[in-house]
C-alpha cells in the first residue's frame, strides 16, 4: 500500500473520504507554527514596546542636541547691554509719547511750587528750570508769588518737568525724573 500525502484523493467510501479530509486538515496544522504561549506574547510585546520607547528617546535626544547647538551658536548680547538697550528704546519711546502730550499749566505751576518748598532754604541763589515751552506760560504764574526767582529754560527737560538748581544741588520733579527712575531701574534689573 502506499503512503498518503496532502492533496491525494481516494474515494473509496464516503467514510475514507472524510478521513482522508480530516488527514489533510491534520497535516496542514501542523505545517503551521505551534501557537504563541502567553509567556511569549508578553516577552515579544515588551520587546516591541522597549524598541518603540528607545526609538522615542533616541529622537528626543537628536532633538535636545539641536536645540543645544542652536543655543550654542546663538550670539546673544550680554544681559547688561541688553538691558541697557531695552532702557534706550523705552526712554526713546516715552519722551516722544510725553512731549506729544499737551502740558496742564496749572499743575505745572504746582509741581514748581512743590519743588521749591523741596530745596526750601537753601544755600545760594535758587533757579528754576522748566522746558522751553513751559518757560513762558508757567513764568507768569510763579512771578506774582515768588517774584524774585530766576527762571530759565531748559531743553534737556521733558515738557512737564521742573528743575529748582540751588546751592546744596537740585531737585528734579516731573516728567524727567521719573523718567530718569525708570531708566535706572530698568538697568539696574539686569
Amino acid at each position: 500500500m502506499s503512503e498518503l500525502r496532502p492533496g491525494d484523493f481516494v474515494a473509496i467510501t464516503p467514510l475514507t473520504s472524510a478521513f482522508v479530509r480530516r488527514f489533510d486538515a491534520a497535516l496542514a496544522v501542523s505545517d503551521a507554527p505551534p501557537p504563541e504561549s502567553a509567556a511569549d506574547a508578553h516577552a515579544r510585546g515588551w520587546a516591541e514596546g522597549f524598541a518603540a520607547a528607545d526609538a522615542a528617546r533616541t529622537a528626543i535626544i537628536a532633538a535636545c542636541d539641536r536645540i543645544a547647538a542652536a543655543v550654542a551658536d546663538f550670539d546673544a548680547p550680554p544681559p547688561r547691554a541688553a538691558a541697557t538697550a531695552l532702557a534706550g528704546a523705552m526712554a526713546a519711546l516715552i519722551s516722544q509719547i510725553v512731549g506729544d502730550a499737551p502740558v496742564d499749566h496749572a499743575l505745572l505751576a504746582m509741581r514748581c511750587a512743590d519743588a521749591l518748598a523741596l530745596a526750601g532754604a537753601a544755600a545760594g541763589p535758587v533757579v528754576l528750570m522748566l522746558a522751553p515751552g513751559d518757560a513762558d506760560a508757567v513764568g507768569a504764574v510763579l512771578a506774582e508769588t515768588h517774584p524774585a526767582l530766576a527762571i530759565a529754560a531748559d531743553p534737556a527737560l521733558l515738557p512737564g518737568s521742573v528743575r529748582v538748581e540751588h546751592g546744596d544741588g537740585a531737585v528734579v520733579h516731573g516728567s524727567a525724573a521719573l523718567l530718569a527712575d525708570l531708566c535706572e531701574r530698568w538697568q539696574g534689573a539686569a
